[in-house]
């Protein structure tokens, strides 16, 4: 009898325990390939084109509104129809409508109210087509501030009622003032 149980632990050690390791080996390998996400390719780390382009349309946005500030407004026109062509590439309403929009005060700021009108009513219409609040509230102020020029003083009153209520509505106090 001793000797089986020690023939039985000689096949056990040495044939059956090296086959069990390799088979649960075996098994754990395949789950946790299943498990483990993919390594990383160099693809994945780029940046993804929309991001590009997010990020392009945000510069260019930027520099339009630098150069405006110092009144530029050659550079402002030019940094803001190049944002407005690629905004149009990417089917991008929100920015049309801001690009479109900020077209209309350089043109406001330039005494060509026809034009600006004309710019800032499509913005107006872009940005209340995608209920961008933020942007019909900053359009509805640029429309006031063309009709007072014009001498029309209760369509920009209306205009900039509007607006008041829209910025009050999503608590842009800045707006308020």
């Amino acid at each position: 009898m001793k000797e089986s149980v020690q023939l039985l632990w000689w096949v056990f050690s040495r044939v059956i325990a090296p086959i069990l390791f390799v088979v649960i080996l075996v098994y754990l390998w395949q789950y946790y390939q299943d498990k483990t996400p993919p390594p990383e390719s160099t693809e994945s780390r780029q940046v993804k084109p929309d991001a590009r382009i997010l990020f392009t349309l945000d510069r260019l946005n930027k520099e339009g509104k630098e150069a405006f500030n110092i009144v530029d407004y050659p550079t402002a026109l030019k940094k803001w129809e190049q944002g407005l062509n690629l905004a149009r590439q990417a089917k991008n309403q929100r920015y049309i409508g801001t690009f479109i929009g900020n077209l209309g005060n350089v043109h406001l700021k330039l005494g060509n109210y026809p034009k600006a009108l004309d710019y800032l009513k499509q913005s107006l219409a872009i940005h209340q087509a995608i209920g961008y609040k933020r942007g019909q509230g900053a359009v509805l102020t640029s429309i006031g501030v063309v009709y007072n020029n014009l001498g029309d003083y209760p369509k920009a009153l209306d205009y900039h009622q509007h607006a008041l209520k829209i910025k009050k509505a999503i608590g842009n106090r800045r707006g308020q003032g």
